[in-house]
């Protein structure tokens, strides 16, 4: 009977164990991974398919693994801390409350020296619906014993996916409270007080998303790219980073994020350790790193986002059941009598000649699904073109909405009798 050793630690199992406990573990069915008191389970693992929104558990899971993986040692060592998804929420309720007790508040940071800290994170959750994040970068450049004007650069920075800088006054109670919270840490520590006259407030223009779930996914990608790049906190709050990186990354590290929690699954379960002691194995450690350091691969088929200049819908000709579609140089005239028409539209790849442009159709309801078409025909490097044919129906049914909103289609947009 082959068996599969775990490289000393005594354990073994059958190949086709081994093989039956993989493969349970790739289709969710059993998954529990603990990493420094943060717990996942394959339903939480779910809420990294696509258009699923991140829950609190994974974010305060993959905040503890990218702030591990990324710590460096040494004088450059940027020290950071990530409070926990649900301290900004008990935190407010306290202080709004006037309730908030100092000895209780510092307690939520014990061992933690907050003020030592060059970044403090602080992930944030909209009534369940929207995360964003908050940094507060260099806390004790705003104590009172911080007397020289040179060292008085506390910043506290909003980084928002959805609402950008419009949401800004919406987000001062973070400043007030948060201040409230410093000033007592510096009581109790150091003796000064926390003056907030001292941190500056500002927005970041960052990289926006374009659709409205990868929320989560967004605030962990900045701070990832903080950790790799520490200079670009100079520049947050300062120039317009909107390019910073793109949604196809985003869309990218989302599938990461998964293969991530399958790894570490599958790795804890092949060798009988712990999340914690895997990550000490220097072999599984750069594994792992690489999950949040990859790269969508490169597109050989040209992409509507970076190589097309200029796209055309419209009918050919008025009062007609034609649909004209142009993309750059190349056109194509589709006739239709559908009630609706969903046509699939990509360039092919114009490396050794001129644009071509490819379609596909699906007449609805005659005999497909809105749902059919977004979940099994539609893919990245596509555009979705809609046009209505008939005049008696002025919206789409409860499912196509459904699937039209996951790929963040205006679902209360109502098409009218020829329109697109």
């Amino acid at each position: 009977m082959d068996t599969v050793a775990s490289g000393g630690f005594g354990y073994s199992r059958t190949r086709a164990q081994t093989k039956e406990k993989l493969t349970a573990i790739r289709n969710e069915r059993t998954m529990e991974l603990t990493f420094q008191r943060a717990s996942v389970s394959h339903i939480d693992a779910r809420r990294l398919e696509a258009a699923e929104h991140l829950n609190d558990t994974l974010i305060d899971f993959f905040f503890k693994l990218i702030l591990d993986l990324f710590r460096e040692e040494g004088e450059d060592e940027l020290r950071v801390h990530a409070f926990s998804s649900l301290f900004y929420s008990r935190l407010k309720k306290s202080v709004e409350s006037e309730t908030a007790e100092p000895a209780k508040l510092i307690r939520w940071s014990k061992g933690a020296d907050i003020l030592k800290q060059d970044v403090i994170v602080l992930p944030i959750n909209n009534d369940n619906q929207h995360w964003w994040l908050t940094l507060i970068l260099n806390p004790s450049a705003a104590l009172s014993e911080c007397s020289a004007p040179e060292q008085r650069n506390a910043r506290i920075l909003y980084l928002d996916s959805l609402c950008g800088k419009d949401g800004y006054q919406t987000k001062h109670h973070v400043f007030q409270n948060m201040a409230v919270y410093l000033d007592a840490e510096s009581k109790s520590s150091l003796s000064c007080d926390f003056e907030i006259e001292n941190m500056e407030e500002l927005t970041g223009l960052v990289p926006m998303q374009k659709n409205t779930c990868d929320c989560g996914i967004f605030i962990l990608e900045y701070v990832i790219q903080i950790l790799v790049r520490p200079a670009m906190l100079r520049r947050l709050g300062r120039d317009n980073l909107t390019d910073w990186f793109t949604q196809n990354l985003v869309t990218w590290r989302r599938s990461q994020l998964k293969e991530c929690l399958l790894y570490i699954a599958a790795k804890t379960d092949e060798t009988n350790l712990t999340a914690d002691l895997l990550l000490k194995e220097s072999f599984h450690r750069k594994r792992i790193k690489e999950f949040f350091l990859s790269k969508p691969p490169i597109n050989k088929r040209k992409s509507f986002s970076e190589d097309t200049e200029v796209i055309t819908i419209g009918l050919a000709k008025p009062d007609t059941n034609r649909l004209f579609v142009k993309i750059d140089c190349d056109q194509l005239e589709i006739d239709f009598d559908s009630e609706i028409l969903a046509l699939l539209v990509n360039v092919d790849d114009c490396a050794d000649g001129p644009v071509q442009v490819k379609s596909k159709t699906f007449e609805i309801p005659n005999r497909y699904s809105m749902r059919d078409v977004v979940e099994n025909h539609l893919q990245s490097n596509q555009i979705l073109i809609i046009a209505r044919c008939q005049e008696d129906s002025s919206s789409f049914s409860d499912d196509d909405a459904a699937a039209l909103k996951t790929i963040g289609y205006p679902v209360d947009y109502k098409l009218g009798p020829k329109s697109i």
